[in-house]
């Protein structure tokens, strides 16, 4: 839950490396390195009576988002590539304006979609996305 809430802000984001078949975790807000997962954990459930820290597994409290760097994703129904791929985009362009990446970072490349069709949809996708957010 606390690493969604992070890919949920775009501290996070899942990356492809060139032609590696799974994705992988990439950490784009640096104040989060040494934040472990507990902390992170206790504080986004803090307000919620039903939470207890004794839910989250010993050896997962003790990691850090840092150790998340790289993992393989995981799970049990095979991910959509094109959503995660525009959320990539989403992040990467949020990591730019916070100023946890420069433009031109690597490790970015288009993963969830066929060519410029991809792009063109992600463009009009980002747009739209805009738009929401302004509203």
């Amino acid at each position: 839950m606390a690493a969604q809430v992070v890919f949920n802000e775009g501290g996070l984001c899942f990356t492809k490396a060139g032609e590696e078949d799974v994705l992988r975790v990439r950490l784009l807000n640096p104040d989060l390195t040494g934040q472990s997962l507990g902390e992170a954990f206790d504080a986004i459930l803090a307000g919620d009576a039903s939470y207890s820290p004794d839910d989250v597994p010993a050896d997962v409290r003790a990691m850090t988002f840092q150790d998340l760097e790289g993992r393989e994703l995981q799970a049990p129904v095979p991910p959509s590539y094109k959503c995660l791929n525009f959320h990539m985009h989403r992040a990467y362009a949020h990591a730019i304006k916070e100023g946890w990446l420069e433009e031109g970072a690597e490790g970015f490349e288009d993963y969830g979609s066929e060519g410029e069709y991809g792009l063109r949809s992600y463009l009009q996708a980002s747009a739209l996305a805009a738009n929401i957010d302004a509203i």
